[in-house]
């Protein structure tokens, strides 16, 4: 598994629980967990993404990479 895979199979865990919640309600709407995690994962990739959310912070705690762009970066084009 590639850390790109590794990272959004816990992002998507994550948005699972997150998306169970009433503030999620919309975005539970427009998209899935699994789709919302490749879509912000690509967004990362490319560095346009956001790392503040909740759901992107505990997948960093999890996978234990650094609350930098450089490290989320640096870990994404890692085999």
């Amino acid at each position: 598994m590639s850390n790109q895979e590794r990272f959004k199979s816990v992002l998507t865990d994550q948005y699972r629980g997150l998306f169970k919640k009433p503030e999620y309600a919309i975005a539970a709407k427009k998209n899935t967990p699994e789709e919302s995690a490749a879509r912000m994962v690509d967004s990362l990739a490319a560095g346009s993404a956001s790392k503040s959310g909740t759901g992107i912070q505990a997948t960093l705690k999890i996978l234990g990479i650094k609350n930098t762009y450089k490290a989320i970066s640096e870990y994404l084009r890692a085999s």
